[in-house]
This record gives structure tokens, C-alpha cells and sequence, in this order.
């Protein structure tokens, strides 16, 4: 991924850190769901 890799790896960070302390999350929902790992799991 290159250079986006480097912004996405801190915007990852944070929203990991936001899921572990069930704070806020720093996204919009419609953001999060794009992000999440179940995005991988199939059906």
C-alpha cells in the first residue's frame, strides 16, 4: 500500500484502540464497516 499504508496503519490504531475501551469511534459507521475485519468472512 505504500505511503497510504503508513496514514491507514494510525487511523487503524485508533480505531482498535476505540473497540478495545468501547469508546466513540473516531469514523462515521459506513467508514468502520469498510474497515472491519468481518468484511472477509463469507456466508
Amino acid at each position: 500500500m505504500g505511503a497510504r499504508g503508513i496514514s491507514l496503519a494510525v487511523l487503524c490504531g485508533e480505531l482498535t484502540a476505540a473497540w478495545m475501551s468501547q469508546e466513540p469511534l473516531p469514523l462515521p459507521p459506513a467508514l468502520v464497516k469498510h474497515l472491519a475485519a468481518q468484511r472477509y468472512v463469507t456466508q
